[in-house]
Parts: C-alpha cells; structure tokens; sequence
C-alpha cells in the first residue's frame, strides 16, 4: 500500500514579493510613488479601489510627502519600498517602507507621537498613518538618514487576493511557490529605477534561497 509523505512545514517554499523604487524628493516625485504603489499591488492581486489598495495609497502618499518635504537633502532621493511577506496558514503582511537621507529631522515614534491640535493645518499625516496601519516606527538608516515602516496585516482584511494575478498561485499545492520579478518602470523622469526583486525560500534553509533580480541603474544616488 503506498505511502504519501507531506513535506515537512520546515521545507515548504515561500515567496517574498518585494518592489524598490527611487523618486526625487519633491511634491511630483510624492505623488509619482502613491501611483506606482497602487499599480504594483494591483499587480500582485489587490485591485485599485480595494481596501488593501487605499489604504496603502494613503499611507504610501503620506510617507512620501513628508520624505520629500520634510526629509529633503538636495540633490538625494527618497526610496519606497514594499515588501509581501507571507504568512504560515493564512495571509501575510503588508511591508511599507519610506526612506530619506535627513537624519536631524526625525519624527517621534508611536509611542512618542501626539496629534497636532484640532485648527492645525499640518501634521495630520502620521494620525492618518496610525489609523490605517497596523504597525509603524522609525528606524535608523545606515549610513545616514532614517526609514519610516508601516505594516498591514492582510488577513486582518475582508478583501481577498484577486485570483489569476501575477505571482497568484491558484489550485497547487501548498509548498507550490511562484517566483516573479516585479518591476515597475518609471513612468516620469522623477523617477528613479532601481531593484526589483522576489526571493522564494526554503523555510528553515536561507542558505538556499534563489533570487531573481532585475537591476536598471538610477539616475541619482540615495545616500
């Protein structure tokens, strides 16, 4: 009588899904990097005008702005990345990241942070950001600068993943994982390229992690 053996949950395949992106630091590069955040998630699977998609819009449009406004260092660009980070036996997080090379300007942490005063008419985008994240903090950047993260975590979400989308693995096996580079061009020269990638590990091996990169140079440095 055959024997079926499952593989071990220290082995199945995972796939982080990353994009990484450079923008100039002004108002146009701000909102160049909420347009290609909502175009990248659709690429992934969660359509415009879905709660996933919103939501990160928001957020991504609020980092941006205050990475270009506040963040600014002539001549340097700010970066956006985003990362979907899977989970064990339901969906993942949602990984957003914003970083610039200004190190004096930092704003306070959440535990730190206090909403303006109601007549203000600034410093409502981290209440904005609190409100839609699950998760967020500051973190130091090496060498200079510093990297504002927020979180979502997706099945935390009603909407699910739209089936058929790239890199969406529909009736396969559970260590089935679907390798893809995930690119998107610059549409504007506010825009700078860089990496894109998507990593599919062993679980417990990171040793043997494949990884397809894509690399176009950028025009303008970070640090």
């Amino acid at each position: 009588m055959p024997v079926h053996v499952s593989p071990s949950a220290d082995h199945l395949a995972v796939t982080v899904r990353v994009f990484s992106q450079r923008f100039s630091a002004t108002r146009r590069g701000a909102r160049l990097a909420r347009r290609l955040a909502v175009q990248q998630l659709d690429a992934w699977g969660f359509p415009y005008g879905g709660e996933v998609s919103d939501s990160v819009g928001l957020i991504v449009g609020e980092l941006a702005a205050n990475a270009a406004i506040h963040g600014r260092v002539p001549g340097r660009d700010f970066e956006l990345r985003l990362r979907e980070l899977p989970g064990s036996d339901r969906p993942g997080t949602l990984r957003i990241e914003v970083a610039d090379t200004r190190t004096e300007k930092r704003p306070p942490g959440p535990g730190a942070f206090a909403p303006p005063p109601t007549d203000s008419e600034a410093g409502r985008g981290l209440v904005l950001v609190t409100a839609l994240a699950t998760r967020w903090g500051v973190l130091d950047r090496h060498p200079v600068g510093k990297t504002i993260h927020a979180e979502l975590d997706l099945w935390r979400r009603e909407e699910t993943r739209r089936p058929g989308a790239q890199g969406w693995v529909s009736g396969g096996d559970a260590s089935e994982a679907v390798t893809t580079t995930c690119s998107a061009h610059a549409t504007a020269r506010n825009a700078s390229p860089t990496t894109s990638t998507s990593h599919t590990a062993t679980s417990g091996d990171h040793s043997g992690a494949r990884h397809a990169n894509r690399i176009t140079p950028r025009s303008r440095p970070l640090l």
